[in-house]
């Protein structure tokens, strides 16, 4: 395994955001990074290039440790070329690329905490997670039990079911052929109806 760079409390002011970032931190993210250092603190380490001090993992940190008026970090500062650089930034990007979460397990680690689940889980975040794991998949549906059939068939050829008391205005249903042109004026009486070829 290579050798990891070394942990240092640097400046904040001091330290340089990639010009190649390509990931952005909305303001209502960085509020939720500055409300998670400040109720637990710097767990983990920014990483930063020797030499330029140009941010390669964290940069979402460092804009909430300024937000918060914070005036050191804790950074692990790494000895290497721009290309090393430059890959190191995409790789943290996306080293979360393909994992999966359980989301059930979520959803019950996040009612165990209560109050005490971390800023990245507003009530609206969590209404849609409990919304998401109760709404039954696709398949797993029970399906309605079909009633037996009955002896003799309620409906007979010709009869006409209207649906609604103002009989100008209700809908109508025919048990019937619409082939047969006689069931069809029944249905429909005068009324024309284009057709096409």
């Amino acid at each position: 395994m290579r050798q990891a760079g070394k942990e240092h409390t640097v400046k904040v002011a001091d330290l340089v955001a990639h010009p190649d970032n390509y990931r952005g931190h909305p303001e209502a993210q960085v509020s939720r990074l500055s409300e998670s250092l400040s109720r637990y603190g710097q767990y983990r380490p920014v990483v930063v290039q020797a030499g330029t001090n140009r941010i390669l993992a964290g940069h979402g940190v460092v804009q909430a440790a300024q937000a918060a008026g914070e005036t050191t970090i804790r950074a692990t500062v790494i000895e290497c070329d721009d290309a090393t650089a430059l890959a190191i930034l995409v790789e943290d990007n996306e080293s979360t690329y393909g994992a999966e979460d359980d989301r059930t397990k979520l959803a019950e680690l996040l009612a165990d905490l209560g109050e005490a689940r971390p800023p990245s889980f507003p009530d609206e975040r969590v209404e849609d997670l409990l919304r998401e794991v109760t709404m039954p998949r696709r398949g797993e549906v029970e399906e309605d039990e079909l009633p037996e059939a009955q002896a003799e068939a309620v409906n007979q050829t010709g009869d006409l079911w209207i649906l609604g008391e103002d009989l100008a205005r209700a809908h109508k249903v025919l048990c019937g052929d619409c082939a047969v042109a006689a069931e069809v004026e029944k249905l429909v009486g005068e009324h024309k109806f284009g057709t096409t070829t």
